[in-house]
C-alpha cells in the first residue's frame, strides 16, 4: 500500500515562477550591481589608477586576464568555457537540489549572478574589471564578492546539515561503538 502522507523534506507544490523568483532575482541583482559598478570604475578611473592613491582600502582599476586571484593569466577562452560549464552545473544543481531550501536557492542565485557578471566581462572585453583593493589582497569586484560570500554560505549550509547525509536508521540502545572490554584494542 502506498502512503499518501506528504514528504516533510520537500516544499509544498509551488508555482515554478515563484520557486524560481529568489535565485533569479538574486542573480539579476548581483549581475546589475556588478556591471554598473564596473561601468562607474571604467568611466571615472584610468587603467591602474587608485582612489585614494594610498591607504588600506582603495578603488583601483585593474584588468584581470586570469581567473580568481589572477591565476591562469591570458586564458580567456578556457575561463569562458569554465564559466559556462559552471553556470550549467549550478542550473543542474538547482534543478535537482535547489528547490528544497530557501537558503540554497539564494546561494545558487548569488553564485550564478557572480559567474554571469565575470563572464559578461570576459566575452565583451576579454578581461574582467576588478576594483576593490585592500592592498594585502588581490583586487576583486562585486561578482567575486558574491561568489565568495555564497561559497561561505554554502559551506555553512552543508556543515549545519552534516554534508546533506542523514542516518539510514535511528540508533538503538546498544548499537554504539564496541565496549572497552571487547577484543578491539582501546585508545
Amino acid at each position: 500500500m502506498v502512503s499518501s502522507a506528504p514528504n516533510p523534506q520537500l516544499p509544498a507544490r509551488v508555482a515554478p515562477w515563484r520557486r524560481n523568483a529568489l535565485p533569479l532575482s538574486a542573480a539579476a541583482l548581483v549581475l546589475a550591481l556588478d556591471q554598473v559598478s564596473k561601468w562607474l570604475v571604467v568611466s571615472h578611473l584610468a587603467w591602474g589608477q587608485s582612489v585614494p592613491e594610498e591607504g588600506i582600502f582603495r578603488f583601483t582599476y585593474v584588468r584581470n586576464t586570469g581567473g580568481g586571484f589572477g591565476l591562469f593569466p591570458n586564458q580567456n577562452t578556457a575561463l569562458i568555457g569554465t564559466a559556462i560549464v559552471g553556470a550549467f552545473a549550478l542550473a543542474v544543481l538547482y534543478r535537482y537540489r535547489g528547490s528544497q531550501s530557501l537558503l540554497l536557492r539564494l546561494i545558487l542565485g548569488l553564485q550564478l549572478g557572480g559567474a554571469l557578471g565575470n563572464l559578461a566581462d570576459r566575452v565583451r572585453l576579454g578581461y574582467v574589471v576588478d576594483f576593490f583593493d585592500w592592498g594585502f589582497w588581490p583586487v576583486f569586484n562585486v561578482a567575486d564578492s558574491s561568489i565568495t560570500v555564497s561559497l561561505i554560505l554554502l559551506a555553512a549550509y552543508l556543515g549545519l546539515r552534516g554534508g546533506g547525509r542523514r542516518p539510514s536508521a535511528p540508533l538503538r540502545q546498544g548499537s554504539g561503538p564496541p565496549a572497552a572490554d571487547s577484543k578491539w584494542p582501546s585508545g
